[in-house]
């Protein structure tokens, strides 16, 4: 029902009468208004805004709150808006339910939240989260993140001297003994950043004769493109603004060590942010050569550590 005026058309004057009809209505009408006090009320009825009518939540701790088995709709675009941080909350899974595709738009950066909850957004159905933006845009992530993955190294041709690893484990290479240079082909991620390669290597030989001349070492380097058209000419940099880095050990015994597995950090601290449209990425293993050097070490594989704020296919 609506509320209407009880009274004279014109308002009320002196002397006028109250009916009882009217005194009915006023009380019917009383019965039906919602209590503003703290006690609260319920409403048991449709109420329709007008184009020009909204409900605001003013004051601070104020909510729109949507109990057990009722809900919250939406018919037309921008239906529900918030213009402020957190204003839009659900402590409860699947609170906010999208059912039409682009159900959930945000219009700002950061315009849907998790709330510092782990998974606090989350999706069950096939196209659930769809990211509809520029050619260029993919997912983010605030912070960003680290991954480390460990790969193996004999997956291309060996150069003079160098062989494959022990049977039964092909991921590993052996090396020469010389100044041979050994490259591997590095799988990379456009929109990643490699901070480090950590080279594992296991000494096989006592070097009684002592520590050689120049130790094993790794660079890693981007290599440009080739253009169609162009001289084919390709430019090489180092990921480390010192360039190759080397294993040292004071002494052939040392450098022995018990046949452990021993590690070399190279860090990437240039150059390091990956895009695959316009460069690829190579490791380069050296040996060691010179005096006192023997063959035999094996070079058992490399750890890449990733940072990425984004998330793309490849």
């Amino acid at each position: 029902m609506s509320f209407s005026k009880v009274g004279p058309g014109g308002g009320w004057s002196v002397g006028a009468k109250l009916t009882s009809a009217q005194m009915n209505q006023l009380d019917a009408d009383h019965a039906n208004a919602l209590d503003k006090s703290v006690a609260g009320d319920q409403l048991i009825g449709a109420v329709t805004l007008a184009s020009t009518a909204s409900i605001t939540v003013g004051i601070s701790g104020g909510v729109i709150a949507v109990a057990t088995a009722a809900g919250l709709s939406a018919n037309v675009a921008s239906a529900v808006q918030a213009n402020h941080f957190a204003s839009i909350v659900t402590p409860v899974a699947g609170g906010i339910c999208a059912t039409v595709a682009g159900g959930i738009v945000p219009t700002t950066q950061g315009g849907i939240s998790d709330g510092g909850v782990a998974g606090g957004i989350s999706t069950t159905t096939a196209g659930g989260i769809y990211l509809d933006g520029g050619s260029n845009d993919w997912i983010q992530y605030v912070g960003g993140r680290s991954f480390s993955e460990y790969v193996p190294l004999s997956l291309q041709p060996l150069n003079t001297g160098w062989l494959a690893g022990p049977e039964g484990d092909p991921g590993q290479i052996i090396g020469p003994g010389t100044s041979v240079v050994q490259g591997v082909s590095l799988w990379s991620r456009s929109g990643w950043t490699l901070s480090s390669v950590n080279l594992q290597i296991v000494v096989t030989n006592a070097h009684s004769g002592g520590a050689p001349a120049t130790f094993p070492g790794i660079d890693v380097r981007r290599v440009t493109v080739p253009s169609v058209g162009g001289s084919g000419s390709l430019t090489s940099v180092s990921l480390n603004s010192g360039g190759a880095q080397y294993f040292f050990a004071s002494s052939g015994s040392g450098w022995y060590d018990g046949e452990l597995v021993q590690q070399l950090s190279f860090t990437c601290n240039q150059n390091n942010f990956v895009n695959r449209s316009a460069y690829r990425y190579t490791i380069y293993l050296s040996d060691e050569s010179g005096a006192n050097a023997e063959s035999g070490n094996v070079f058992l594989g490399c750890m890449l550590n990733w940072t990425f704020g984004q998330s793309s296919p490849w």
